[in-house]
Order: structure tokens, then C-alpha cells, then sequence
């Protein structure tokens, strides 16, 4: 059976950032100080800080169209399943919990509060 009515069709792009220094890091058990937790790489605080850099200028990246000449964005092109409650793009990242700004993402404890 060949269905004639299917819903737009989004591509994926993806890229994946690891971390040149693969030393482990090792940090207490906040349930039992006693005890030590090894953490990958990816976990250490230098490596986030640079990523989410990263991350910050990806999502702000532009382009010239040639035909009409105007700037566009990633928010222009990208796939915002909320849309018009919503206009903001889908993207999955770890820096979501943080709400993407670097002050909740620095403190040890996040002190951010959902803004609508």
C-alpha cells in the first residue's frame, strides 16, 4: 500500500565533539563520601565550558541566500515541533538542563528558574 498523504519530512544533522584529553576524572560520591567515582572525560568541567562555546556558535551560524540576498539562520530552516506557541528549534543537548546559559550550567547547585 502506498500512503500519498505523509507529513513533512525534517532531515537530521548531528555532529559529535569528544574531548582530546581522555583522562578520566575522579570526584566523591554524594551519597557516600567515603567512597571515590571515576567520571569520563566528557565530565570535566573545562571540556563542557568549551562546548558549550561551541554550541552557542553553531546555533548562531548564518548564511547569504543568493537569491534574495537576506541573512538566514538556523532558526529559519530548523524544525520547531512547538511552532507557533513555540518558536524556538529543536535541539538535544545535555546544556538543556542548564537552560543553555552559562550561569546555571557554573553553579554547583542550579539556582535557574524555568522563564516562560
Amino acid at each position: 500500500m502506498i500512503q500519498y498523504n505523509s507529513s513533512p519530512f525534517y532531515r537530521t544533522a548531528q555532529f559529535i565533539v569528544t574531548p582530546r584529553d581522555q583522562r578520566s576524572i575522579q570526584r566523591e560520591d554524594p551519597k557516600n563520601f567515603d567512597r571515590v567515582i571515576e567520571y569520563g572525560p566528557v565530565f570535566k568541567k573545562s571540556f563542557l565550558e568549551g562546548t558549550l562555546k561551541l554550541y552557542d556558535k553553531v546555533l548562531s551560524l548564518t548564511a547569504t541566500s543568493e537569491e534574495s540576498g537576506r541573512a538566514v539562520g538556523l532558526r529559519d530552516i530548523c524544525y520547531k515541533p512547538l511552532y507557533p506557541d513555540n518558536n524556538n528549534c529543536a535541539v538535544l543537548s545535555i546544556f538543556n538542563y542548564f537552560q543553555v546559559i552559562y550561569y546555571c550550567y557554573s553553579r554547583t547547585v542550579p539556582t535557574c528558574v524555568f522563564k516562560e
